[in-house]
């Protein structure tokens, strides 16, 4: 990279800041004070001595130096203020990489009639593309509104077995059948998940997701504002969770 190059690029990154603009003022004032720029005689005597009353003739090498100095300071304080940032943002954003989110499994829940009055379920969980999830303890009851009030159809009480990890790979899924049950009730019906997994660090986090099917998207979705308040405070009179 020639000079003049280097010199074109280090303007365009700093003439776009307050900061940039007064370094490059000090840099303009400095070399006019120098000589190397036509302007002391025609502006910078007559401001000096228009509001300064001081009289000048000739460009002063040691106020030109001095602020040539004072901006290339200026640069180098500039610069350790971005260096403090920029490291402060990676920290965070990789601090935010690290946590694990987990989720249903792109191919979501299914549930479906196997046999007369026979339901299967299968709800697949995965982590996130950003980290695994360890020791991961996951729950799920299925709980159906009858007549306005909801009841438990399965209840809570089987969690996953000990040191099961997720990832975006690799899921674990939660399957089983409930009979007798119709498939019209199972589609009324909220499929709850509740549980717990750790990150790399071992630290913990809690899971509480409440899914409804959507017959306009054929698909399992969650439930959100009252609809949710509702079950999660059915679940909370009965049961304790998360």
């Amino acid at each position: 990279m020639d000079l003049k190059t280097f010199t074109l690029r280090a303007i365009e990154i700093i003439k776009g800041t307050l900061i940039g603009k007064v370094i490059l003022a000090l840099i303009a004032g400095g070399l006019s004070l120098l000589g190397a720029a036509p302007y002391f005689d025609k502006y910078i005597s007559g401001i000096l001595n228009e509001y300064l009353s001081i009289e000048t003739s000739d460009p002063s090498t040691p106020i030109g130096i001095s602020l040539i100095a004072v901006a290339v300071l200026l640069a180098i304080w500039e610069r350790k203020n971005q260096i403090t940032i920029e490291t402060q943002r990676l920290r965070i954003s990789s601090s935010k990489a690290q946590k694990p989110i987990i989720d249903l499994c792109s191919r979501g829940i299914s549930v479906k009639e196997i046999e007369p009055q026979k339901i299967f379920f299968d709800i697949p969980y995965c982590s996130g593309k950003n980290a695994s999830a360890y020791n991961v303890k996951l729950d799920n009851a299925v709980i159906t509104p009858i007549e306005g009030n909801l009841t438990y159809t399965s209840s809570f009480g089987d969690f996953f077995p000990e040191n099961i990890t997720l990832s975006y790979e690799t899921g674990k899924s939660m399957h089983y059948s409930l009979h007798p049950f119709s498939l019209e009730k199972a589609l009324s019906s909220y499929i709850v998940v509740k549980g717990t997994y750790s990150d790399a660090d071992d630290n913990t986090y809690n899971v509480f997701d409440i899914f409804k099917f959507s017959e306009p998207t054929n698909s399992w979705v969650r439930a959100l504002g009252n609809e949710y308040l509702r079950v999660r405070r059915f679940i909370q009179d009965t049961v304790k969770c998360v």
